[in-house]
């Protein structure tokens, strides 16, 4: 529970700030990926690219929280998904929204997609064991 309460105060913080004070470069994801953590956390505009990650969870469950704030244009997607290529868990980053699961199966996880095509918005994701 603690990843995930660190993960979330991070969301808020990054989020609540005015991105002028935020070290971030515009469309320059920062992603951090370690064994029962995982978060990938975007300022975009115009921002087009695909991605996977694999995941690194052992066991007992996984919470996920998104975050999509500011959004203005384009789409994007993510996909949660198994070794054996089965949809997990699905979201379209098409609106502003706050999503969270607090249960899905850490044995089943196995990587994570993110597509991007013009988007613009601030997207924060993270996943952490439930434990």
């Amino acid at each position: 529970m603690k990843p995930l309460f660190i993960l979330l105060f991070l969301s808020v913080f990054v989020l609540s700030c005015d991105t002028e004070e935020i070290p971030f470069i515009d469309d320059s994801p920062i992603v951090a990926n370690a064994e029962g953590a995982y978060s990938y956390t975007v300022i975009a505009t115009s921002y087009t690219n695909n991605r996977t990650d694999r995941l690194n969870f052992q066991g007992g469950e996984v919470q996920l929280s998104l975050t999509l704030t500011g959004f203005n244009s384009g789409s994007g997607q993510m996909v949660i998904t198994s070794a054996d290529g089965t949809i997990i868990r699905q979201e379209l980053l098409d609106g502003n929204k706050v999503v969270t699961e607090p249960k899905l199966s850490a044995e089943d996880i196995e990587s994570i997609s993110l597509a991007f095509n013009d988007f613009s918005g601030t997207l924060v994701i993270a996943l952490s064991d439930g434990d």
